[in-house]
C-alpha cells in the first residue's frame, strides 16, 4: 500500500394530487429470522505492520454497535519464510503486530475462538505508484461536486484489483474499488465524488479549505474485490 498527501415526474404528480382526496395506511410488521452472531474478521497487512478487527453480526432490527471481540487468539504465518507472529490486543480493540509484510510473500491469517478455527491465505502484492491527485468540479443537477481524480499504475496490473480509500484529516472519509480491467496501458484513472460547492450547514461530507486529504491505494485479490462490491 502507498499513500499520497479525489416520465415519472407526471406519474409522481398524479400520485401526490390523489393523496389529497384519499389515503390508505397500513402497518407492516417484519419478522426476521433469528440467527446466532457470526464472527466478522477484517485483517490488514502492510509494510507498516498488521492489524485485525474482530466483531460480530447483530440482528437486522438492532442497533449496530461494532463492539470489538477481545477473547480470541490471532496469528499471522509467513508461509514463504515459515515464521509465525502473534497479534496482541491493543487499546483500541484491534489485534496488531509491527511485523512488516513483504511483497511477494504468502501469508495465512488464523483466528481461534471458542474452539473454532478460521483461516485465510493470500499473497501480498507490490505497492502501486500514485502519479497524480487532483480535484475537478463536476456539474450535477443539484450543485457542482468536487470529483477527486486518482491516477496510478502497477507493475502487475493484470493480477489484482484495487481498494481506494480517502481520508480527511486522518479520519476515514470515502472509499471505492476499481477493477484492473479498467486499466489503459498499465494506468488506471478513478474518480471519487466528495464535497458539494455549496454544502448545507450540517453537511458532513463538506471539505473545508484547511482540511488535509490523503489517499491510499491497496492492491487486493479478486475475491476481496467481490466482497467489497
Amino acid at each position: 500500500m502507498k499513500s499520497f498527501s479525489a416520465h415519472i415526474l407526471g406519474q409522481a404528480t398524479i400520485i401526490a394530487i390523489a393523496t389529497l382526496f384519499t389515503s390508505c395506511e397500513k402497518e407492516l410488521e417484519f419478522k426476521y429470522h433469528a440467527h446466532s452472531p457470526i464472527l466478522v474478521i477484517e485483517g490488514n497487512l502492510t509494510q507498516n505492520g498488521s492489524r485485525v478487527a474482530l466483531t460480530e453480526t447483530v440482528p437486522v432490527d438492532h442497533q449496530i454497535t461494532n463492539l470489538p471481540v477481545t477473547d480470541a487468539n490471532v496469528l499471522i504465518t509467513d508461509i514463504t519464510d515459515n515464521e509465525t507472529y502473534m497479534l496482541a490486543l491493543d487499546d483500541e480493540g484491534y489485534y496488531s503486530n509491527p511485523m512488516s509484510g513483504i511483497p511477494g510473500h504468502v501469508y495465512t491469517l488464523e483466528v481461534n475462538r471458542n474452539n473454532k478455527k478460521y483461516a485465510s491465505t493470500s499473497i501480498m502484492y507490490e505497492g502501486v505508484v500514485i502519479h497524480s491527485l487532483s480535484f475537478e468540479w463536476i456539474k450535477m443537477p443539484y450543485d457542482y461536486v468536487a470529483a477527486l481524480q486518482v491516477a496510478f499504475s502497477d507493475s502487475d496490473i493484470a493480477a489484482t484489483d484495487y481498494w481506494i480509500r480517502v481520508y480527511r484529516n486522518s479520519e476515514p472519509y470515502n472509499w471505492g474499488i476499481v477493477s484492473s480491467r479498467n486499466s489503459e496501458n498499465g494506468m488506471i484513472n478513478y474518480a471519487i465524488m466528495t464535497t458539494r460547492q455549496n454544502p448545507d450547514e450540517n453537511d458532513g461530507d463538506a471539505i473545508l479549505d484547511n482540511d488535509i486529504i490523503t489517499v491510499s491505494v491497496a492492491p487486493i485479490s479478486h475475491s476481496m474485490f467481490n466482497y467489497l462490491q
